[in-house]
């Protein structure tokens, strides 16, 4: 299996560049996999304290988890990869079931910060956006697909270049 991590900042076209190479290929054979959906499970939390959680910081993902999976789709397993509700900020019951394929693109904004899912990959590609253009799309992307604009403020610009 051929991995392939594409990080950068929010809105940075990720998740935009994924897709479009994986529509050139057999969707069985060349599969994306969403860092945004290893968000930690905060269910022992209210919704005003997830609502405090900062988001872009190593701390709120379960890249353990992640890895985990990644390994196991190497190692040829299926895995049940969580469906995370960016409007309750919270993981759903349902998981969605993925399985081995040729071709594992992974996107998120954290990803190289984790020794570990760094080794994974075969092909890392970085999207350097200037953060003024990733703020625009933020915030027309939060309010139009998350229902939310709590997490656009003016620490999250150096949040990214933290790490």
């Amino acid at each position: 299996m051929v991995i392939i991590g594409i990080a950068g900042a929010s809105a940075s076209g990720k998740s935009l560049l994924s897709k479009n190479v994986i529509q050139g290929f057999d969707p069985e054979q060349v599969v994306m996999m969403s860092e945004d959906s290893y968000y930690n499970d905060q269910r022992n939390m209210t919704k005003a304290q997830r609502n405090l959680t900062n988001y872009d910081h190593p701390d709120a993902m379960d890249h353990e988890l992640m890895a985990q999976h990644i390994e196991a789709l190497v190692a040829g397993q299926s895995v049940e990869r969580p469906i995370y509700s960016f409007y309750e900020h919270l993981r759903q019951a349902e998981t969605i079931s993925m399985q081995p394929c040729k071709v594992l693109i992974v996107e998120g904004i954290l990803l190289f910060t984790q020794a570990r899912l760094r080794s994974l990959f075969n092909l890392r590609i970085f999207m350097d956006v200037p953060l003024d253009v990733c703020l625009i799309r933020r915030l027309e992307r939060d309010v139009n697909e998350r229902l939310s604009l709590i997490h656009i403020s003016e620490p999250t610009r150096p949040e990214r270049i933290s790490y």
